[in-house]
């Protein structure tokens, strides 16, 4: 058995050292297989400089300042063993610009590497002032690409070598403070900033100060950031505006340019404030990719009158984020286009003539804190659906408008000076505030049963109020309105009105002989206070308030102004729940205890003993003074 072993470990110690030795001689004698395919390495040389590139996967990167230029340089390169690279290296020339290379390992393997070529900014730490030809020729020499301040451009004249042209800055790339243009730029163009990616904020001469005459078009071809604001302020020159690749402005854009006639801003996205024009000659405003406007868009017309002539339509296709939309002096203004907005607190349009279909600018919102239309050929609005917390009409002429809507609806405030009827309320019954500013004589709110709020009426220049009808009116937070000129038979009637919730202040005009003009027979609660007054110089008729007979409950009472009035009769049923009763310019003056303690409430002139006791002498100045009362 010891024998057997012994033979088989050496037999099995010998095929291992035949199998070892026969490895060994294949190894030796098979062929290379070459499966690498690597870029080791790659730089580049101009003069005495080399770069070396950081290779990434199948990136091949160089860094260099920028300006720098590669044009003939000269490539040095290392693969892997037995490796070719095509097209050769050695006969690129444009290292300036991207390029590929491909990379075949020795068994034919190809690998695919792009070159490209960062920049790094050579930058002035300064604030840069030039206002000379020389010395902006002088600072491009220095191949500054960056100044980390800002750069101040045609501040101050000069005669004898002034600006006209902005060639020397053509390296810029980058201002991080502002970029103003004065009014001494003598130049026609800013074609020596078209490198320009990003700036703190530019400044095109500035509110109260002179224009740069003979600059027409303001480009910046290469802008994508405005870390503040965009001020344009030259007046008629200008005539195009453009920043095709600009995608944001942190902070407002504000462009006073009434000449402009191409605008350009495509690829703006966001603004952090407000878009604000002030007259132009566009016809038509596009901002295609916006998605955000922090504040507002606002189109306002000039003092001097430019206005938009020509501006038609308004698109925002995408636009999502906004919190006002404001057009005064937009006469030309046809059509907004807003369809991704949902929300608003303020849209509003003022002297837009053209302007007619607000319900198709408004179908994909959902709410509206204020909308107004004043001076506008618009006279419907379907409100259907939506939540508008307060509209404001003014129509531009005797049309009468139609609001439709659902129940209730929010504050109204209606203005007109050329005699239009209030609006047609369709489907609307309730109310938040009425506020009406007519220059007619005749007021009727059909339809509407409550008013949550107040109901106002107030007149246009030195009219009033002739006849205010409330037909179908049940309740209301407050009224206040002044009827009815001297001479002229007054009107106001609620038959339905029971409630009062607030307070009731009606002032009269007209001397009409009684208050019974007055009607309101179901009126029986007035929460607040219940004001009525009389003008003094014609109020010399009334004796009785007795134009509220169902009347059992008021917080307060304040008459004043009826000469001849004695009997306060009619509030002696509800005097004891009266907190505050003021009287005054009446014929009687009583106080709320001498109402209380009067059986009646019609009282004579009232004299108080307690002047007699003190001094005779006020006791007779207040006798006089009370009998003078009566007789003026």
């Amino acid at each position: 058995m010891t024998l057997n072993i012994l033979g088989k470990t050496f037999l099995s110690v010998l095929c291992a050292v035949t199998l070892f030795t026969g490895c060994s001689d294949d190894d030796d004698n098979s062929p290379f297989v070459g499966l690498d395919n690597n870029m080791l390495s790659f730089s580049l040389t101009q003069g005495v400089t080399t770069w070396q590139a950081a290779i990434d996967d199948n990136e091949i990167v160089i860094t260099v300042p920028e300006g720098t230029e590669l044009a003939g340089a000269t490539a040095t390169y290392r693969l892997s063993e037995q490796a070719a690279i095509f097209p050769d290296p050695a006969g690129i020339n444009l290292w300036n610009e991207e390029q590929q290379f491909v990379v075949k390992s020795y068994n034919q393997t190809r690998r695919t590497y792009k070159y490209t070529i960062q920049y790094t900014p050579v930058s002035e730490v300064a604030n840069i002032t030039l206002n000379s030809q020389a010395e902006v020729d002088a600072f491009g020499t220095h191949g500054v690409t960056a100044i980390e301040g800002s750069l101040f451009i045609g501040l101050t004249e000069n005669t004898t070598d002034p600006i006209m042209n902005l060639n020397g800055l053509s390296k810029l790339t980058e201002v991080m403070g502002q970029l103003q243009i004065g009014q001494y730029y003598q130049g026609e163009y800013l074609d020596g900033l078209a490198k320009i990616k990003r700036a703190g904020s530019i400044l095109i001469t500035t509110v109260g100060t002179g224009v740069a005459k003979n600059l027409k078009s303001v480009s910046f071809p290469a802008l994508t950031l405005i870390r503040r604001d965009l001020n344009l302020y030259n007046g008629k020159q200008i005539e195009s505006l453009s920043m095709p690749l600009l995608k944001t402005i942190l902070g407002n854009s504000e462009i006073q340019e009434t000449s402009i006639t191409s605008f350009n801003m495509n690829s703006l996205q966001q603004v952090g404030g407000s878009i604000i024009f002030n007259s132009n000659q566009l016809t038509d405003l596009e901002f295609p990719d916006l998605e955000s406007i922090g504040d507002q868009l606002y189109l306002y017309a000039s003092t001097s009158g430019a206005g938009f002539p020509k501006l038609t339509t308004i698109n925002l296709p995408i636009l999502g984020t906004c919190s006002r939309i404001r057009f005064e002096g937009a006469e030309s203004l046809e059509t907004l286009r807003i369809p991704k907005l949902k929300a608003l607190s303020t849209l509003s349009f003022q002297k837009s003539l053209s302007f007619t279909d607000i319900n198709t600018t408004i179908k994909d919102l959902e709410s509206i804190e204020t909308l107004t239309l004043s001076s506008t050929s618009v006279l419907q609005l379907d409100a259907t659906g939506k939540t508008i917390e307060k509209l404001t009409i003014s129509p531009n002429g005797t049309d009468q408008f139609t609001l439709t809507g659902k129940d209730t609806f929010g504050d109204i405030e209606f203005a007109n000076n050329n005699q239009a009827p209030l609006p047609i309320l369709v489907g609307i019954n309730t109310i938040a505030n009425y506020s009406i500013r007519t220059a007619r004589g005749s007021v009727s709110l059909d339809g509407v049963k409550a008013i949550t709020g107040s109901l106002s009426t107030s007149p246009v220049t030195m009219n009033v109020l002739d006849e205010l009808l409330l037909p179908d009116l049940e309740s209301v937070g407050s009224i206040k309105t002044h009827l009815g000129s001297n001479g002229v038979a007054t009107r106001l009637n609620a038959p339905k009105l029971t409630e009062v919730t607030g307070s009731l202040a009606l002032t009269v005009n007209t001397s009409q002989a009684d208050l019974s003009y007055i009607n309101l027979p179901v009126l029986s609660k007035v929460g607040g206070e219940l004001n009525i007054a009389g003008k003094t110089t014609s109020q010399q008729t009334i004796t009785q308030i007795n134009c509220f007979p169902k009347l059992s409950s008021v917080g307060e009472v304040t008459i004043k102004g009826f000469k001849k009035l004695f009997n306060f009769s009619p509030f002696k049923p509800m005097i004891e729940q009266v907190s505050k009763w003021t009287v005054t310019y009446c014929g009687s003056n009583p106080t709320l205890q001498q109402m209380k303690d009067s059986p009646t409430g019609i009282l004579a002139i009232i004299k108080k003993q307690t002047y007699e006791k003190k001094s005779p002498f006020l006791c007779c100045l207040r006798t006089y003074r009370s009998v003078r009362q009566l007789y003026e």
